[in-house]
């Protein structure tokens, strides 16, 4: 069981790379309030999880929260990235 944990987390990081790339290179316009909102709930709850003594099982909700965090930091020198309330 724990070997899905760890290869969901994996796997959660391997496309948010792939994105962050595109971030990166300028190939794409993040939104960075979307991906800093998508960021913080499931950080919230990881913490909140792991507080509580809960360990492996709360990887993919870190991982779902980690991986928007890395593409809203990447963003931030992205040039044609922009802040949008909508």
């Amino acid at each position: 069981m724990e070997y899905i944990v760890i290869l969901g987390a994996v796997v959660s990081m391997i496309f948010g790379l792939g994105y962050a790339k595109g971030v990166i290179k300028g190939e794409v316009k993040p939104n960075k309030i979307s991906w800093l909102m998508w960021s913080i709930a499931p950080l919230i709850a990881a913490i909140a999880a792991f507080s509580n003594g809960v360990r492996l099982s709360v990887l993919p909700v870190f991982m779902s929260g980690f991986v928007p965090l890395v593409i809203f930091v990447i963003s931030l020198v992205n040039k044609k990235a922009y802040w949008k309330i909508s």
